[in-house]
């Protein structure tokens, strides 16, 4: 008997992330395209530290599928922070 030590393909989504400098007010934003791509713009202005918990938090929106359901946005958000 043989172990499986490859992990199975995800279909998972291209994704494109670009550091831009955005307001402070805002840390990072996705946004699909009409493709099934999705774009993952990040504030610039953050440190290393800061910029990977962004983008952390980004990708929990994708992988959770909030694009595409009703909830309300501080379920989602809650959701993306794994507060819930």
């Amino acid at each position: 008997m043989t172990k499986r030590t490859t992990r199975p393909q995800l279909n998972t989504p291209e994704i494109n992330v670009r550091y831009v400098i955005l307001p402070r007010t805002v840390e990072g934003v996705s946004i699909p395209n009409t493709d099934g791509t999705f774009d993952i713009y990040i504030n610039d202005l953050f440190c290393d530290k800061k910029k990977k918990a962004i983008l952390k938090h980004e990708l929990e929106h994708l992988q959770k599928d909030h694009f595409y359901n009703d909830l309300p946005i501080g379920t989602i958000e809650a959701e993306a922070n794994n507060l819930i």
